[in-house]
């Protein structure tokens, strides 16, 4: 019986078995789990193809009198290959199958230019509280997951590795944007850190794989996700939002007061607006400018806690149901903010703006919106890579699908096809004029577009390809299509305290900050903690 403070691992060394450069990882894995669990971490670890079409071997091919090859693989392969005798490999453990069999092979039935060999080390004994796949050491990197051919990866490798490179520079910047901005400066080819983050995130082992983690994490590139990870784990939002009564009552207070009145008495309107009598005792009464009462009262609408009916404002009965404490109002206010569909703001830009607000980068002077304006041009690209950029084409039929992002600078395709067009070009220059046959192009599988040294390497940003003028015309004003998209978001914390200084500074009071670390949180009612022993809850009614 497996003891439950107990876990029985395997080192295992994995091999890039089809590169001649040397590439490999070693990481320990619990016995327990599955092959199926394997083809993931081996994806995680090496960056093999997103196709599904996958297969496990004890041999690539069979041999006179050895004993016949066994092989696993999911429900696609065991259809696919119409054998019956592929096992399902999410019922084959993973210390059984290697006890057995000794070393496998994973490759790609429809990327034979891919495979790994999976070689088992020692068996240890570990903590339970240990993760169940913790990577250990690794050299090389990973090529990219729809490399073109091991040529490609080279020329992405040496530019990456070679500060001498002529590419250097260029390569560095893309990675860096691919990377997010809260990524380390540090761009070592085997980054151990990131990839136990992405193994920790993929079997459930990370600290923060709770419901709560803003949703636009998931949607960054998978290089981008540790860092912004990190930075929300900086931020404190998985704990609990700490204000005094004192502070949410003040907050809320001329919200709460309008919406008071509205389910009372209803709020009279001239022209879809509060009326000027109405305003002016409002203003009086609350100790606030008259512009602030209208304001107030049409973010009010906005978030639908009020609603028109016969020339008045009205209450809403989920909203009258809450003005009966500061705390109650709070939290249905963050709700409100977090569910920002009603602003006309996109909920990854909204979570954004909300992460920069709680985490103190708005108010710094030296970052702003930079920093969350560079995220948003991340999920903006990963987006469009679906529509932007496939590759290659002859492989649509098994789900593989190009993933690279284009930065300024265009794709890695790019950035290599300009590599290998700079280099025809000097060699022409240098009188060199035979550089590569077509038939020698076509023997060797050579994409077309290396073959010839157009004008599109003459702007120094790569191939005119689609995607990377797209990209172009995109890295104008990053911050500033940020702040067109969070507009509506950005009219509701104004009503709250957000402030645009004349210096183009931003001005975040800190009650402000602890409203956005709840409004980023699920249940944030439950997660209200005050500075004082209790809370003492204020009637509305008596404003």
């Amino acid at each position: 019986m497996r003891s439950p403070v107990l876990r029985h691992v395997v080192h295992l060394k994995l091999t890039l078995a089809s590169h001649s450069a040397t590439i490999w990882r070693e990481v320990v894995v619990d016995r327990d789990l599955t092959l199926a669990d394997l083809h993931r971490v081996v994806r995680v670890l090496l960056d093999g193809p997103r196709c599904a079409h996958h297969l496990f071997t004890d041999r690539i091919e069979r041999s006179g009198g050895l004993r016949p090859r066994r092989r696993w693989g999911d429900k696609w392969t065991m259809i696919d290959f119409r054998d019956p005798t592929v096992i399902d490999e999410a019922t084959a453990r993973i210390g059984t199958t290697l006890a057995e069999a000794g070393t496998l092979v994973l490759a790609h039935t429809c990327d034979t230019g891919w495979a790994v060999t999976i070689a088992p080390g020692i068996d240890d004994i570990v903590a339970a509280s240990e993760p169940p796949a913790r990577v250990v050491d690794g050299e090389g990197r990973a090529p990219l997951p729809c490399s073109r051919g091991e040529y490609e990866h080279t020329v992405l490798a040496d530019a990456l590795d070679d500060p001498e490179h002529p590419q250097h520079a260029v390569f560095l910047q893309h990675l860096s944007w691919l990377r997010g901005p809260w990524a380390p400066t540090e761009t070592e080819a085997f980054d151990a850190a990131s990839i136990q983050d992405r193994l920790d995130e993929m079997l459930g082992a990370g600290p923060l794989t709770a419901p709560g983690l803003p949703s636009f994490v998931a949607q960054l590139p998978v290089v981008a996700q540790p860092g912004a990870r990190a930075r929300i784990a900086a931020a404190g939002l998985d704990l609990p939002t700490v204000v005094t009564t004192d502070e949410m009552t003040e907050f809320v207070r001329v919200l709460g007061w309008i919406v008071g009145r509205a389910h009372t008495d209803g709020i009279p309107l001239s022209d879809g607006t509060p009326e000027t009598s109405f305003a002016t005792d409002a203003a009086l009464v609350l100790g606030v400018g008259e512009d602030r009462i209208r304001s107030t009262a049409a973010i009010a609408k906005r978030l639908r806690l009020l609603y028109t009916r016969h020339g008045r404002l009205r209450a809403k009965k989920s909203a009258a149901d809450v003005i009966t404490s500061a705390p109650a109002l709070w939290s249905a206010l963050a709700e409100a903010v977090r569910q920002s569909g009603s602003l006309g703001t996109p909920p990854p830009a909204a979570e954004l703006l909300l992460l920069a607000i709680a985490d103190g980068s708005l108010a710094d002077p030296r970052t702003g919106t930079r920093d969350v304006a560079h995220a948003y041009e991340l999920l903006n690209a990963r987006h469009a890579v679906a529509t932007e950029y496939r590759w290659p084409r002859e492989a649509d039929d098994c789900g593989q699908r190009c993933e690279c992002l284009a930065s300024p600078a265009g794709t890695w395709h790019d950035l290599v096809t300009t590599t290998i067009q700079n280099a025809v070009l000097e060699a022409r220059a240098a009188g060199v004029e035979h550089v590569i046959s077509t038939v020698e192009a076509d023997g060797l599988g050579l994409p077309w577009d290396w073959r010839h040294a157009g004008a599109s390497v003459s702007d120094g940003y790569g191939p005119a390809h689609p995607a990377a003028t797209r990209a172009r015309q995109r890295a104008g004003d990053p911050a500033g299509r940020f702040l067109d998209d969070v507009r509506g978001l950005i009219e509701v914390l104004s009503v709250l305290g957000l402030d645009h200084a004349d210096d183009g500074s931003w001005v975040v009071p800190p009650v402000l900050r602890e409203f956005a670390r709840a409004a980023l949180q699920p249940d944030v009612s439950r997660r209200i903690q005050a500075r004082t022993s209790t809370y003492n809850y204020v009637q509305y009614g008596a404003w």
